[in-house]
């Protein structure tokens, strides 16, 4: 049998197999059978630190996944070997005379590696080694410097991670670098209020279609105020968590004022504060789909949710965790005056009293998913 199914039938028939399960068997038959279930993996996650991984072995084993798409890397060992991520990301174009990732694997579309931060000359050698890469996840140091990502030419995703602890001496410098990104998705983490180097980065986004900040404190410097209304243009979708009710408030007011195209909205917050979700309630001219919000403290009065279902009556979804204030004559008042397209609905930690169920049931002849 295993001589009359070729390789490119049986290395479908691995393909399908649980991948945890059935590793170490099918490298137990023969060496083919091996070869062709490592060639068969798309993702690969893998753990290393300076003891048990150099960076000349980890491109040898990698060439041993020729249709590897998705590789995530976390990293060991950070206080003996600091520099051990930028090493990683330096092997992927390294010149050897044994095959390398760079040489003879297909260039995988998403990379993550963390916790630990990179460089940006290794991040620039990246470019050269994966140039089809779509989606990467990173943590970076301050002072900030995105040019590197002009040399991404493939890259729509980008999630990246600022590290407090280490800041080295020589300031980001914003430079002539002219050029737009193709990012379509930025996930950001971490930003303090006064960080240089983000003004670049929002002048050049201006194709984003979905932005999240989390835990962030502000969106930059005193400049980036301006340049940050570039990326809003075109949004449709933006999520804050955890970040602090003034940039929260700063955000949803820009989003008022710049930001027509909106269709989905997350607020997950832990601090009080109102004012920025009371205006965006009540002056955008967006037609959201979807609105999640979710809080340790009650965001908006009772009034205000009204106005939720008498503003966006086109949702789609709509995702309330946390208001034990609203009454239960409340959320049926703001659910008969929605319109009866919704979809799918989660009240938690709400007072949904007798009745709201029936009430829901009559009215939302479409749901299809109710938490």
């Amino acid at each position: 049998m295993d001589g009359g199914v070729c390789d490119e039938l049986l290395e479908e028939v691995l393909r399908r197999l649980p991948s945890s399960s059935s590793a170490a068997d099918v490298s137990l038959v023969s060496k083919r059978w091996l070869r062709l279930y490592l060639s068969s993996r798309t993702t690969l996650s893998l753990r290393l630190s300076p003891d048990n991984w150099t960076p000349h072995s980890l491109s040898s084993f990698l060439s041993h996944f020729p249709n590897l798409s998705y590789l995530s890397v976390t990293i060991n060992g950070r206080d003996r070997v600091s520099s051990f991520p930028d090493h990683i990301l330096l092997s992927f174009a390294s010149s050897r005379p044994k095959p390398t990732v760079a040489s003879s694997c297909p260039k995988p579309t998403r990379l993550c590696l963390h916790p630990e931060p990179v460089s940006h000359f290794p991040l620039l050698s990246l470019s050269t080694s994966f140039p089809h890469l779509t989606s990467l996840d990173i943590a970076l140091y301050r002072p900030f410097n995105f040019h590197w990502l002009l040399f991404f030419h493939s890259l729509k995703n980008l999630n990246v991670s600022f590290l407090y602890g280490f800041e080295p001496v020589d300031t980001a410098c914003e430079g002539n670098y002219d050029g737009e990104l193709k990012l379509e998705t930025l996930n950001v983490f971490r930003i303090r209020r006064g960080d240089h180097g983000l003004n670049w980065l929002w002048k050049s986004c201006k194709t984003l279609k979905k932005l999240q900040l989390k835990c962030c404190g502000g969106i930059g410097d005193d400049t980036s105020g301006s340049s940050f209304v570039n990326c809003l243009k075109d949004l449709q979708e933006v999520e804050l968590i955890h970040c602090g009710p003034t940039i929260r408030d700063e955000i949803l007011l820009k989003l008022v004022d710049n930001c027509a195209s909106l269709s989905s909205l997350l607020v997950h917050d832990r601090y009080a504060g109102t004012i920025g979700l009371r205006q965006f309630i009540t002056h955008s001219c967006c037609n959201l789909r979807k609105l999640d919000l979710c809080t340790l403290h009650d965001l908006l009065t009772e009034t205000c949710l009204l106005a939720v279902g008498e503003k966006f009556r086109g949702l789609l979804s709509l995702r309330l965790h946390g208001f034990s204030s609203i009454t239960d004559e409340g959320l049926k008042t703001m659910m008969l005056a929605m319109s009866n397209e919704l979809e799918e609905l989660a009240l938690v930690n709400c007072n949904s009293g007798p009745g709201l169920l029936t009430t829901l049931g009559q009215k939302f002849q479409n749901l299809r998913k109710l938490d």
